[in-house]
This record gives C-alpha cells, sequence and structure tokens, in this order.
C-alpha cells in the first residue's frame, strides 16, 4: 500500500524565522492526492488479488489459508481507506465552516 504518512514533522527545524508564514514548508495539495490515489488503487489492487485467489481456491489450486489471510488483509485495507476518506471529508467541511 502506498505510504501516506511520508510527510515527516521535525521538531527541530522549528525556529523563529521558520514561524514567519512566508517561509512555511506546505506540501501541494496535489501530492497529498496523488498518494491517497496510489493507495487507493492498492487497495484496489489488494482486492483483484483476493478475488483471483478465490477463484484459484474453488479450481483446487490456492489453500483456505492463503484465502483466509488475503481476505483478512483486503478488509483491513478496505476499513482503513474508509476511515480516512471519511475523517478527510469531515476535516474539509470543518474547514469550510471556519470564519476566516
Amino acid at each position: 500500500m502506498a505510504e501516506l504518512s511520508s510527510i515527516q514533522f521535525d521538531p527541530r527545524r522549528i525556529t523563529l524565522d521558520s514561524l514567519n508564514p512566508t517561509h512555511l514548508e506546505t506540501v501541494p495539495f496535489q501530492d497529498f492526492l496523488d498518494k491517497a490515489v496510489d493507495a487507493l488503487q492498492d487497495v484496489s489492487d489488494t482486492e483483484f488479488q483476493n478475488n483471483k485467489l478465490i477463484k484459484d481456491y474453488t479450481q483446487g489450486k490456492a489453500s483456505i489459508d492463503d484465502v483466509m489471510i488475503s481476505t483478512s488483509q483486503l478488509t483491513l485495507a478496505m476499513s482503513l481507506a474508509t476511515t480516512v476518506i471519511q475523517n478527510t471529508v469531515t476535516t474539509f467541511k470543518e474547514i469550510q465552516q471556519m470564519n476566516v
């Protein structure tokens, strides 16, 4: 799965000059969206692999253990993706309601 956590915060880099709004380091929104789309594509790929494994199991080419592990991984990935999407939408709604 693509890592959405590649943006790291380093408190040692904060100085009085770095708190100036013209010097703040920001991540372009497009980079965030690209990483989110990559992560969702990885979830989709996991789903296709899981479906292939289930098909292989029905044909006797895969073990039930592999199917169960793959299904658990897919469930976890879908749960994570759903949670991230819901939290992102909630955050954007809160930002839109802020008074500037």
